[in-house]
């Protein structure tokens, strides 16, 4: 019988977790054209362990979203019921503890990813440019960011030059970074919204968020990996 280090195998559920999370972001948005892949995966419940990476809870308020807003609601009426359960969920999300810079910039990207879906429901405009400003200047000072996630919804924050060199200089100094995946995929997807941004300038607030992305993903022959 093999003895498995309870550290080890922690680990392992961690990394299958964070995988889900993230293979239900891109099938939320990715309109496929293999038939085998389902649209909604079951999801991977996580079970605490001290050594669960930092990013284990936001990784649980990301899943949450999916839940609470698992489609485009721009049209949707608002009921007060679900007005009230989003500002709850926006309140578990800040309320989620944080070890460091990433934890922070993660907290930051999935707040504006949720407000940004969610618009019909929560009107944090104001809150939610501030969020964007204080995620870019974070990011700005990370040497590296591991978490594909975070860079993809904050560059499609990015309306100006200086905003998009701040992602463009990330991506580069995580590339370096031998150990962590190529992010060449992340900045194909963002050049392209960022070429969409531009052609039709002002009016790109015509097209919802999650057409926005989903438009976006979906010009990819197979599905977009964010693990």
């Amino acid at each position: 019988m093999v003895d498995h280090d309870p550290d080890d195998l922690a680990c392992l559920l961690d990394w299958v977790y964070y995988n889900d999370v993230m293979a239900r972001f891109s099938l939320r948005h990715w309109i496929g054209k293999d038939p085998m892949i389902m649209t909604t995966p079951p999801s991977v419940l996580p079970e605490a362990s001290h050594s669960a990476p930092s990013t284990s809870g936001i990784l649980g308020r990301l899943s949450e979203i999916y839940e609470s807003v698992p489609e485009d609601m721009t049209a949707t009426e608002a009921s007060s019921d679900r007005r009230e359960y989003l500002k709850i969920l926006d309140w578990r999300i800040r309320s989620t503890p944080k070890a460091n810079a990433m934890d922070e910039a993660f907290e930051l990207t999935t707040l504006i990813y949720l407000n940004r879906i969610a618009s019909p429901f929560l009107d944090q405009a104001l809150k939610t440019q501030q969020r964007i400003d204080k995620a870019f200047a974070v990011m700005s000072q990370l040497h590296s960011c591991e978490w594909q996630f975070p860079m993809f919804i904050l560059g499609c924050e990015a309306r100006t030059d200086h905003q998009r060199a701040i992602i463009l200089d990330l991506i580069s100094r995580t590339d370096s970074t031998v150990a962590l995946r190529s992010f060449k995929n992340v900045k194909l997807l963002l050049e392209a919204i960022w070429v969409q941004d531009d052609l039709v300038d002002g009016q790109a607030r015509d097209l919802s968020y999650w057409s926005r992305l989903s438009f976006t993903m979906s010009r990819c022959d197979h599905l977009p990996c964010f693990a």
